[in-house]
């Protein structure tokens, strides 16, 4: 009796242990990829939203159909793919230094 009580504390205590060990690598690889703390909206790319009035499942977007627009934006697009994008340094907020103190 006493070694059966033996075997599933110690199976027990390394299962919890295996847990453990692979939720500690979980948490390295979320802040290894960046994907800690992405929980804000950007709209740098643009955000869609809801229709208005009576078209609440319809959206209006606006495209360029003439030649210069679409000619225009080309250029524009080359043009900023053409400069190098600034160097910012970026220091982690308080709030994102305390989450990730490993």
């Amino acid at each position: 009796m006493l070694s059966c009580r033996f075997l599933y504390l110690a199976t027990n205590a390394s299962l919890q242990l295996v847990t453990l060990v692979l939720w500690c690598i979980s948490e390295q690889y979320l802040c290894i990829l960046g994907s800690r703390g992405d929980n804000k909206v950007n709209t740098d790319l643009g955000v869609v939203g809801a229709g208005k009035g009576e078209n609440k499942n319809e959206l209006e977007v606006a495209v360029p159909t003439t030649e210069t627009d679409i000619n225009a934006a080309y250029e524009d697009g080359i043009h900023i793919l053409s400069s190098k994008a600034p160097k910012t340094e970026s220091k982690p907020d308080p709030a994102t230094q305390k989450e990730d103190y490993y």
